[in-house]
């Protein structure tokens, strides 16, 4: 049986909970930024993403909480202030698929290709089975786990989910799951 690390949501006061090393981000996208963080308490780094409100697409913190898997990057909890949402996730220390891709320039081994396959989908029917759909799979939202070397990855990003076939009219999705 999986351990679930999902507290609960609370208010940005509990976020003081964490401490950020580096005025640095992580990284960015088009809907937030991603920083790391270390509790104060436990010691235990995450990653913590800022989510302007204004950008929340409904869907994404109830599809990451029903996610508990070796390849799908937890959400720890998650924070509210008027303005921002707050997400807690463990931490992937290790680049983006896409860089690793980029970077080897005679491209990855066959039996490395076939084990990170073998992952991404795996990641994704974990969604499938909870009755989420990512809906933004690319190797830009796979983050190995460790640095330099490591071939496990984790799916991140669920700013695109949606569950249940609650997707709107103009996408014409009967509600069938793969």
């Amino acid at each position: 049986m999986a351990l679930v690390l999902f507290k609960s949501h609370s208010t940005l006061r509990s976020c003081q909970a964490y401490s950020f090393p580096s005025d640095q981000p992580l990284g960015s996208g088009a809907y937030g930024v991603v920083w790391l963080a270390r509790h104060r308490r436990t010691g235990l780094y995450r990653a913590i993403k800022r989510v302007d409100k204004r950008w929340l697409r409904p869907g994404e913190i109830e599809a990451w909480k029903k996610m508990d898997h070796p390849h799908v990057c937890r959400l720890v909890e998650y924070f509210e202030s008027p303005h921002y949402l707050w997400l807690a996730t463990e931490l992937c220390r290790g680049q983006e698929l896409c860089e690793r891709i980029i970077s080897e320039q005679r491209g990855l081994p066959e039996a490395e290709v076939a084990q990170l396959m073998e992952q991404m989908f795996r990641a994704t029917l974990h969604c499938h089975q909870r009755n989420t759909l990512h809906r933004d799979l690319k190797p830009e939202n796979f983050l190995f786990t460790g640095a330099e070397g490591s071939s496990d990855v984790k799916l991140i990003d669920f700013g695109f989910a949606v569950q249940d076939g609650t997707w709107s009219a103009e996408n014409k999705y009967d509600g069938t799951l793969l």
